[in-house]
């Protein structure tokens, strides 16, 4: 593989590929306390710009500015997880269900608005727990 010898390349803490099988790489690191993520493309590229923003975040040089990025909606999420859930649960029907009746309410909201809490009050409000009948 990576290697010449059949054997994936030891993995790297703060760098990965999303999602999996895409050839995608993408690095995540924080400073300060502040997540950063960014795509990046090859793994070796991703390799290299970790070790430069680890070694500029040690020796306290401005990061650079992360251009302004177009707000991830609820409803891609959403779209994502069902494709996840169908492959690899057996709860899928559920999760249908519960998408559907989220993505009328949440579905063009930025996801960075959209809490658990959220979530659940809107359920809890509309909804019959016992056997999920609109209220």
């Amino acid at each position: 593989m990576a290697n010449g010898k059949g054997k994936k390349p030891k993995a790297i803490k703060g760098i990965f590929k999303r999602p999996d099988g895409s050839g995608i790489w993408w690095i995540n690191y924080y400073i300060e306390g502040k997540r950063f993520l960014e795509q990046v493309g090859r793994r070796s590229d991703a390799v290299a710009l970790y070790q430069r923003r680890k070694t500029d975040a040690r020796m306290g040089a401005k990061m650079p500015e992360v251009r302004a990025r177009r707000a991830v909606l609820f409803e891609e999420i959403a779209a994502d997880a069902l494709v996840y859930s169908q492959e690899h649960k057996a709860s899928y029907p559920g999760d249908r269900s519960t998408v559907g009746k989220l993505l009328p309410v949440f579905g063009k909201v930025p996801l960075d608005n959209v809490t658990p809490q959220t979530i659940k009050a809107y359920l809890d409000s509309h909804f019959d727990e016992r056997c999920g009948v609109g209220t």
